[in-house]
């Protein structure tokens, strides 16, 4: 059986959209709390990329993105949600990827970027997985 790249296509549309809705929302509330009058929007950036509760918080969120967007392209297809989970996941790897390359700047170190590229990719598969487990209960 071929794959349904709808269902990719959607869990990568997902992945992406929820990433930057809910990653917005987290840089939002974080610069409320931070918030003082004397700093630009530049510099409070710079400060909360300098947090690593905030760089954490913001990983954490984006994997949960991952493993939705994984989600949802297994429990959308009829076989091997596995596989289009890990599809689901190039084109946020692919934004990974082109930071790695000083396509994208990016103020966190190489190796940073790198591990979550590998994280988003089995977070996505973890939706998957769960795409499955909850298929087969069904």
């Amino acid at each position: 059986m071929g794959l349904n790249w709808a269902a990719i296509a959607l869990g990568a549309i997902v992945d992406i959209v929820s990433s930057t809705v809910l990653g917005i929302l987290v840089i939002v509330l974080a610069g409320s709390l931070l918030a003082d009058s004397t700093l630009s929007s530049a510099e409070l950036l710079k400060q909360l990329d300098a947090s690593p509760v905030f760089v954490l918080i913001s990983s954490a969120v984006g994997l949960f993105c991952s493993g939705l967007g994984g989600y949802v392209a297994g429990i959308r297809t009829n076989n091997r949600p596995l596989l289009h989970a890990a599809y689901a996941a190039g084109p946020s790897a692919l934004l990974n990827l082109a930071t790695l390359l000083g396509l994208i700047e990016d103020t966190q170190p190489g190796w940073w970027v790198a591990i979550a590229m590998l994280l988003s990719i089995c977070a996505s598969i973890a939706g998957g997985v769960y795409a499955r487990e909850r298929r087969h209960r069904s």
